[in-house]
């Protein structure tokens, strides 16, 4: 539920991805649910998950804050691009797989529930 843009860390001299998170508008026991959501998602890490560097909020209005995660950027097709190519090959249907389901035993150890598994979320390396 958000949109994400590439952007340039400055400090660090690399490009990463922002992601915007749309939120309605809340009270101060929903903004504290979705930061404390934030610190979760900061201690996932697994090779098989983008690396997640900032995340903050901003509030535009006294109703609505902007919640951002700046993540990694990772170059590449998607999982929905590449299968609208024609069907994978065995091997890469196992890699992914074996990839997919590793990253979600992470995420599931660490108490959080993936709402969002599809195909445009699988980023495909080389």
């Amino acid at each position: 539920m958000g949109t994400v843009h590439r952007a340039r860390d400055e400090d660090l001299g690399r490009d990463v991805a922002v992601k915007l998170i749309s939120t309605p508008p809340v009270d101060a026991e929903d903004l504290r649910r979705d930061k404390d959501e934030v610190k979760v998602l900061a201690r996932l890490n697994h090779p098989s998950l983008v690396t997640l560097f900032d995340a903050g909020s901003v509030v535009l209005d006294t109703r609505r804050p902007q919640i951002y995660l700046v993540m990694e950027l990772i170059l590449g097709p998607d999982l929905r691009d590449r299968l609208s190519r024609g069907p994978l090959p065995p091997l890469a249907v196992g890699q992914i797989g074996y990839g997919l389901s590793a990253a979600l035993a992470s995420v599931h150890e660490n108490g959080v529930i993936h709402r969002e598994s599809k195909p445009e979320h699988t980023m495909l390396l080389g």
